[in-house]
């Protein structure tokens, strides 16, 4: 058997002194100090700020890419990161990395343009990230990126990770396209959330992670990330659906996943494999198409 300990004499006084007659062959080696942990800071669900102010407009880390070159991005809302603005989150003190790609808000309303933001993790931030996909029980698991399709996922359960609420769970409901002028851009997705006395999410909650729970159905056979939440709709109820106008449904701004690899960083993959600490992602990419 091999100790090891940064006091040596101390051990093998205590193991002299009050150690069994009849104990085994060991030997004291010395421990070379303490051991490096990963704290993983970064994940689904973190808070992230463009200031080290976090106690108000801030936003949700959705999930991690990674581009041909090996380097590390997670995505959130541009109205939470706007471009070339470094990004903060609350158990790190310097940026954890800088908005490479954002869609300009200044320029377009909100539904006529992608809310997303591609942050780039600073190469000495990415030990802090921890990829896989957080499952409704807060567990890593492996996960795919699905379209989602409406008259496939009406009433499956649906679940998300946001920074303001944290877990909080539901039943998808459907959506509706926001329409201005000719263009059809975002949706307006309707969740059931499970709790009565609780909102599916909340401001600070923008650019959480909408996923579906895993089934025994053929399209949802691991946990699948598929929608990015932008924020809450607080108008154009009478545009509603006729069976959810009278209901306590949540109804939510927001962008499938799959919109995330089509901005102008290019061959980017989800990094929905937990444990991956070299960067890699799983094979086949995890897109569910």
């Amino acid at each position: 058997m091999q100790i090891f300990t940064i006091e040596e004499e101390s051990v093998r006084r205590y193991i002299r002194e009050f150690g069994p007659k009849n104990i085994c062959d060991f030997t004291l080696k010395p421990w070379g100090g303490k051991p490096k942990v990963a704290n993983y800071n970064l994940k689904q669900g973190s808070k992230v700020n463009r200031t080290t102010d976090h106690s108000q407009e801030y936003g949700t880390l959705g999930f991690f890419v990674r581009d041909s070159e090996g380097c590390i991005y997670f995505t959130t809302c541009a109205h939470v990161i706007s471009q070339h603005t470094d990004a903060y989150t609350d158990t790190i003190e310097s940026a954890v990395g800088k908005s490479v790609f954002a869609t300009d808000l200044s320029s377009a309303s909100i539904t006529k343009s992608l809310d997303i933001s591609l942050v780039k993790v600073y190469e000495e931030k990415v030990e802090d990230c921890r990829f896989g996909l957080r499952d409704s029980k807060d567990r890593f698991v492996t996960g795919t990126v699905t379209l989602a399709n409406d008259s496939e996922m009406k009433n499956m359960e649906v679940y998300k990770m946001g920074s303001k609420t944290s877990l909080t769970t539901g039943t998808y409901k459907g959506s509706i396209f926001v329409k201005e002028g000719e263009e059809f851009k975002n949706r307006i997705h309707f969740i059931q959330s499970k709790s009565r006395n609780a909102e599916f999410a909340k401001e600070g909650d923008s650019g959480s992670l909408i996923c579906f729970e895993a089934t025994d159905s053929p399209q949802l056979p691991v946990e699948s990330a598929a929608f990015i939440f932008v924020g809450k709709c607080l108008s154009g109820k009478e545009c509603f659906p006729e069976e959810l106008k009278e209901k306590d449904i949540f109804a939510g701004l927001g962008y499938h996943v799959n919109e995330v690899f089509e901005c102008k960083v290019r061959n980017l993959n989800p990094m929905l494999t937990p444990g991956n600490a070299n960067g890699s992602v799983q094979q086949g990419a995890g897109i569910q198409f």
